[in-house]
């Protein structure tokens, strides 16, 4: 017979162990994860503009690194350009 006892019992939500475990789960998922987050004084303008600052000097070292390959006869490999779809 179908319907007696404990096995015709279903469960229909979750437990209060399942709960705690997962709150305790996104607890230290959170320790983990929150200090990663940009901070305050890169999300400002001066931020931005100091990360500005350093990409043009990047770029600039870069290009003259080539340039003087260049001048020298030697050339530096670069890839192809890639292909937008």
């Amino acid at each position: 017979m179908v319907g007696q006892g404990s096995m015709a019992y279903r469960h229909a939500g979750f437990t209060l162990i399942e709960m705690v475990m997962m709150l305790i789960l996104i607890g230290i998922l959170a320790v983990v994860f929150v200090p990663r987050a940009p901070s305050k004084g890169s999300l400002t303008i001066a931020g931005q503009a100091q990360q500005l600052a350093s990409d043009l000097r990047y770029v600039q070292a870069l290009s003259m690194t080539r340039m003087t390959a260049a001048a020298r006869g030697t050339a530096l490999s670069c890839p192809p350009p890639a292909t937008v779809w």
